[in-house]
């Protein structure tokens, strides 16, 4: 449903998801976002607020009134800018109008990602076209989302069959709330277990079960270990060292601040102290009186420049200084916390080997063909030594070698 989505957004076309419940709406959100980052739609600074994540280019709706009442319910907008000190979006809205939200009316239960929402607050809205995923909610509610594009409505529905998928599109939830999928599809049992090991069940059902039985055990293994962090940890620290960076180049008034005012004042402050330091140098040096009283004198008009030079350099930089100073502190606190972080998930991992080999496990047993390059080599290794580099060449550049082993 994203994989459609996203072909139709980024054709340009205004087109929206819709589904009935908040925790797909949410998986919906998630996965869009993801997809947009990769396209590089998303830029500039990110703002968590409450889990979520927010920068130029996202999509959002407002959940509830905010701006002093300019902005009401299910608004939808584009952020436009982020302000991660003042923690606040700038948002423009759908007719045009630049709104500012900040503080609480960032909260989760004021503001949402707006690549998908719920059908509920889709109603008198109007897209090119439409991807609605079939999860529930009746006639009424298929009938609103089904009605929102000018050119195309696309329902995804997941069921076993194409009479099941009709059967559930058709079927009035609000009289009709059986557990089909256990009773009409011919499974013997309601337990999953049971239905998965059952020899009469479909072979399709078995493995979809099987799959999920996995998938639910390695997220339930994954949920007891710390998360990795360290992906965040390396954005941090290049963050900081560009700051620093930023920070040496302000005090010598190189790189980005090359030919502005206070790269300027910086040049004029470093000169007079190299100068002043050398005067003094040569004075110490000096062989005559003469010239002792010439590097004196010089000295001391160096340092008259250099403390002027310094008052110039405090007005220009002094407020970028300030503000750099900041964000380094900041940065180098949350740098911190996660290394500290990673430290003890490696105590934990360390401590507990069984988890990482039972995520192993369970990926193996979920996805057996990920064996395949090691099975691979260890029959190349196995066979080398007794049928010498012709086999191993036809087993390296021989597609339907392994399936003659076998494989």
């Amino acid at each position: 449903m994203v994989d459609a989505w996203a072909a139709d957004a980024f054709a340009g076309k205004d087109t929206a998801m819709y589904a009935w419940r908040r925790t797909n709406v949410d998986e919906l959100n998630h996965l869009a976002r993801d997809r947009c980052a990769l396209a590089g739609r998303l830029h500039g600074p990110v703002l968590a607020v409450d889990g979520r994540y927010y920068a130029a280019g996202d999509r959002v709706v407002t959940l509830a009134p905010a701006a002093g009442g300019h902005v009401v319910t299910s608004e939808h907008g584009f952020v436009e800018s982020v302000d991660v000190r003042q923690r606040s979006l700038a948002i423009r809205m759908e007719d045009g109008r630049l709104e500012t939200l900040s503080g609480a009316e960032l909260g989760k239960d004021r503001l949402a990602h707006g690549y998908a929402i719920t059908v509920h607050r889709s109603q008198a809205s109007t897209v090119d076209v439409a991807h609605r995923l079939e999860d529930g909610g009746g006639r009424s509610l298929a009938y609103v989302s089904m009605s929102r594009a000018r050119e195309t409505n696309t329902v995804h529905v997941v069921a076993d069959d194409l009479d099941q998928a009709v059967e559930d599109l058709t079927r009035e939830w609000s009289v009709d709330r059986r557990a089909r999928w256990a009773i009409d599809s011919g499974t013997p049992a309601t337990d999953p277990l049971a239905v998965e090991r059952h020899q009469s069940a479909p072979d399709t059902i078995r493995e979809a079960l099987r799959l999920a039985r996995f998938e639910a055990q390695r997220h339930a293994v994954e949920a007891a270990i710390p998360p990795d962090r360290s992906s965040e940890l390396r954005t941090l620290e290049i963050s900081l060292a560009a700051l620093r960076r930023a920070r040496s180049d302000l005090e010598t008034g190189r790189g980005r601040y090359a030919g502005t005012h206070e790269g300027e004042a910086a040049r004029d402050l470093h000169t007079a102290h190299s100068r002043r330091r050398e005067a003094e140098r040569l004075a110490e040096t000096a062989d005559t009186w003469r010239q002792l009283r010439h590097w004196r004198h010089a000295s001391q008009d160096w340092a008259a420049k250099e403390d002027k030079a310094q008052e110039v350099y405090d007005e220009l930089s002094g407020p970028e200084a300030a503000r750099l100073d900041r964000q380094i502190k900041r940065l180098d606190g949350q740098v911190k916390a996660v290394r500290s972080h990673e430290a003890d998930r490696s105590a934990w991992v360390r401590e507990h080997p069984q988890a990482t080999s039972m995520l192993d496990s369970l990926d193996r047993e979920s996805n057996p063909l990920s064996d395949m390059p090691r099975l691979h080599q260890d029959l190349s290794r196995l066979l080398a030594p007794r049928h010498g580099p012709e086999l191993r060449q036809g087993i390296d550049h021989d597609p339907d070698f392994g399936i003659d082993l076998g494989l």
